[in-house]
């Protein structure tokens, strides 16, 4: 029974840290498309 909670809870774990691995791949992935954008914007104005 203990290596069934034990491996639930790892599983469990696993899941949590992929989960939070993609939302900060994700929040990245935003804010460098946001800079480049904000440059790219401020590029073309100034020329």
């Amino acid at each position: 029974a203990t290596t069934t909670i034990g491996a639930a809870a790892g599983i469990v774990a696993l899941a949590a840290g992929i989960v939070v691995l993609a939302a900060l791949t994700y929040e990245a992935a935003v804010v460098t498309t946001s800079v480049i954008s904000l440059a790219v914007v401020t590029t073309s104005t100034t020329s």
